[in-house]
């Protein structure tokens, strides 16, 4: 483990409030303290002395990052880019140069990293985001309930979840309840217009994260509908809690689900929306494959992977003290000098010798057969093979 550690978690949002970067944040403070470290949760505007400065939401944290390198410039600062930080318009993106101060930049779903240049990815690292799983306590006897959680703005399309539900036939059972506030001018106004005009949906407004989980646990459902994501908390919470996703197809949720998931549909669509929804609900066999996909996933949001991840993260940053001879016990680099033998090794020789040894090792003659090893050789002479006369090179 690294030394214990002051860090600065800077982030946005107040921790009174309830929003995705609150719990983010919470979260994260959480699992740093759980690795032994003190952690302090602070605005954008501050820039606490600290070994680590943690900036959530890269762009609306650019004053932290600035004030801490300015104070503190031979200190790691983690940078967390966020949806707006990534898919936001052209105003709103972070300016290099800051990206520039990372020591390592933190990205909550694969697909986020292909949206940055190529000379940043090298220091680039997923941390899914986590949640803890839940029992399902959902009804075959009352309606078939869809979620939707996330505060009331625009890019999160927030009452397409609503509007698919006007389309469907009569026969439909479906409620959709909406826990969010409204962030945005006009939003709750047309939140309240469609409640008095659409049967089906309710808006729950904002609730605490104890009421949400508890609607979580009763819902057949979640749609998440955004037209940009940086990775939302809602999908890891409904998949860690066995709730199948249906998912705008962006890259947000794409990253999170993978591309073969199959409750996608195009963003923005009302009617492949519909036909999502009132599928999951007269299909069983639909409805089984989502829930299969569902729990496919849910190891990937599970804390202790999380915390997994924050961990290695600080490893890089922090490597384990050296004993005397200069390595780390986990990973002292072993030199073998050959002996003499009366036979050749065996494999099992060879693996029980291996598995003995710190690091572990395996003889790569064992990685070939004999026809193998003569197709390596060739393949080493190919012009396309660089990796033998890069290493040729390096040697000499």
């Amino acid at each position: 483990m690294p030394r214990r550690l002051t860090i600065a978690l800077a982030t946005p949002k107040s921790v009174t409030e309830r929003s995705g970067n609150r719990t983010t944040a919470l979260r994260w403070a959480a699992i740093l303290r759980s690795l032994g470290h003190r952690v302090r949760i602070t605005a954008p505007s501050e820039a606490p002395d600290a070994d680590l400065l943690v900036a959530l939401h890269a762009k609306k944290s650019e004053g932290a990052i600035r004030h801490f390198h300015g104070c503190f410039p031979t200190r790691p600062i983690l940078i967390v880019l966020t949806g707006t930080d990534l898919y936001g318009d052209a105003e709103d993106r972070l300016d290099p140069a800051v990206l520039s101060l990372a020591a390592r930049l933190l990205v909550l779903q694969p697909l986020a990293k292909e949206s940055l240049p190529p000379h940043w990815h090298n220091r680039t690292r997923v941390i899914l985001q986590s949640s803890p799983s839940l029992p399902r306590q959902v009804r075959s006897d009352g309606p078939f309930v869809v979620l939707v959680v996330g505060h009331l703005r625009t890019i999160k399309d927030p009452l397409r979840t609503a509007r698919a539900a006007r389309l469907l036939p009569a026969s439909s059972k479906i409620c959709v309840r909406h826990l969010g506030r409204a962030l945005e001018e006009g939003q709750g106004t047309l939140a309240e217009q469609e409640m008095r005009e659409n049967p089906r949906y309710v808006w729950l407004k904002e609730r605490s994260r104890a009421e949400v989980r508890e609607e979580l646990s009763r819902a057949h459902l979640l749609v998440q509908s955004s037209f940009a994501e940086g990775g939302a908390n809602t999908v890891s919470e409904a998949i860690a809690a066995g709730v199948p996703v249906l998912a705008s197809r962006v890259d947000g949720n794409e990253g999170l689900l993978g591309p073969s998931y199959p409750g996608y549909f195009p963003a923005g669509s009302t009617e492949s929306l519909r036909d999502l929804l009132y599928r999951a609900e007269s299909d069983p066999r639909f409805l089984a494959n989502l829930e299969a996909a569902a729990a496919e996933l849910a190891p990937m949001f599970a804390p202790a992977e999380e915390r997994r991840r924050f961990e290695c993260v600080l490893r890089e940053l922090y490597p384990e003290p050296a004993d005397e001879a200069g390595a780390t016990a986990a990973h002292r680099l072993v030199i073998r000098v050959p002996t003499r033998s009366t036979r050749p090794s065996t494999l099992a020789d060879d693996v029980h010798a291996g598995l003995h040894a710190v690091p572990k090792t395996l003889p790569c003659r064992w990685f070939y057969d004999e026809a193998g090893s003569r197709l390596f050789e060739r393949l080493c002479e190919t012009p396309e093979y660089e990796v033998t006369r890069a290493e040729i090179d390096l040697l000499r």
